[in-house]
């Protein structure tokens, strides 16, 4: 037998797989009684080219079958991992900015001295509503 290397995976010849005129090259793995099922999806949607990977990510049968329940047309479940990891990150930045700015917002009121009361900042929400629903209603 002669092991060869395709694309970074062992392959070997099987005996008895033969054609009258090539040997035929068959992945090992795939003669085990339980070979794993390989997917390839191309999402070509994001025009950049993807240059990295992120880990493996295992997960219970429950959750991937309710993943797969939610899909919309067309979609694969790379894709919508992909789209669930950018939003992700995208409202963690957003609580990040909106700790920042209230850690420096309470630094400024220490340093100089000005603070408002509830009811202050109350009224001003409800002034800008007022204003912002007569706009609305024109």
């Amino acid at each position: 037998m002669n092991p060869q290397v395709v694309a970074g995976m062992s392959r070997n010849w099987l005996p008895g797989r033969e054609s009258s005129r090539e040997k035929l090259l068959i992945p090992v793995w795939t003669s085990l009684p339980h070979h794993p099922t390989m997917y390839r999806n191309c999402n070509t949607e994001s025009p950049a080219m993807k240059s990295t990977t992120i880990p493996p990510l295992r997960v219970s049968p429950e959750l991937r079958r309710e993943a797969e329940a939610v899909l919309q047309e067309g979609e694969t479940l790379s894709a919508f991992m992909l789209e669930s990891l950018q939003a992700s990150i995208a409202q963690r930045r957003d609580q990040q900015a909106f700790v920042q700015r209230g850690l420096s917002s309470a630094e400024k009121a220490r340093r100089t001295g000005r603070y408002l009361s509830a009811d202050e900042v109350l009224d001003g929400l409800f002034a800008k509503l007022k204003k912002a629903s007569a706009r609305a209603a024109r």
